[in-house]
């Protein structure tokens, strides 16, 4: 009940609120031009919030239609709350949770409907975070998706690589310090999400 009333409230501030910085991206397999990715910070009372909206829909053996979103809510610099959800033709694959109580994190997966504790320190780096800060001198992210640390290696200059659980590579490519172009290893499929100007 918790986890919904944040989406929801998340929703109202996408929609009313006004974003500090957004960013928008092409999502592209191959050629083609299959959806959008919208990412926006918002500031709020301490610290500010990132929602991460994205709906792909490609052939693959039928339609596909991958719908995926994160939410962030950071207090000062360090994270307060987290979330993401994704679906594959309106049957949710993944759907997670983060909570700050305390001296601990929660952990909940949703979907498998398990729950872990951790008194860990503060997380202040997340895939969410990734869109807006260059992970120079950062060596780790915290995904909202896998609900654990992932290692970052620079490959170039000003590109850096995530390593997944399994060993599935994503890269993320930076100007100024915000990302222009991400290039995701899904199950399915590789998509390039490359920022429109």
């Amino acid at each position: 009940m918790k986890y919904l009333l944040t989406i929801i409230v998340s929703i109202l501030l996408w929609n009313c609120a006004a974003a500090d910085e957004e960013l928008k991206f092409d999502i592209i397999k191959g050629k083609k031009t299959l959806g959008e990715l919208q990412v926006a910070k918002f500031p709020n009372q301490n610290g500010f919030d990132i929602h991460i909206e994205s709906q792909i829909k490609f052939w693959f053996f039928g339609t596909r239609r991958l719908i995926y979103s994160i939410y962030n809510n950071f207090k000062e610099s360090y994270l307060l709350t987290a979330g993401s959800k994704s679906t594959l033709n309106d049957k949710t694959r993944h759907e997670t949770s983060i909570t700050k109580e305390s001296n601990q994190y929660t952990f909940k997966d949703l979907h498998e409907n398990e729950t872990h504790f951790c008194d860990t320190s503060r997380i202040r780096y997340t895939i969410g975070y990734m869109y807006f800060k260059e992970p120079t001198h950062i060596n780790k992210v915290y995904s909202e998706r896998y609900l654990e640390y992932l290692p970052i290696e620079k490959v170039e200059e000003h590109r850096y690589k995530i390593i997944l659980p399994n060993g599935t590579k994503n890269y993320f490519k930076y100007v100024n310090g915000i990302a222009v172009e991400v290039e995701v290893n899904h199950t399915l499929a590789k998509f390039y999400f490359k920022k429109k100007n």
